[in-house]
């Protein structure tokens, strides 16, 4: 069976997970360059964009 998600839980887990991409990304901007820290930051966000809506399926 295929997994079906409200819209609403998608645009909410959508915003909430580009909230701190948009922070990591102006910080990078700020510091010049993309380390480390922040490509482990940027995957984190990334599987929380993607978990998300699944927590707010069930």
């Amino acid at each position: 069976a295929a997994l079906t998600l409200p819209a609403g839980h998608v645009v909410s887990a959508a915003i909430i997970a580009i909230a701190p991409l948009a922070g990591l990304l102006s910080l990078a901007r700020r510091e010049g360059a993309m380390n480390g820290d922040f490509l482990g930051a940027a995957i984190i966000a990334g599987e929380i964009c993607a978990l998300l809506p699944l927590a707010f399926h069930f």
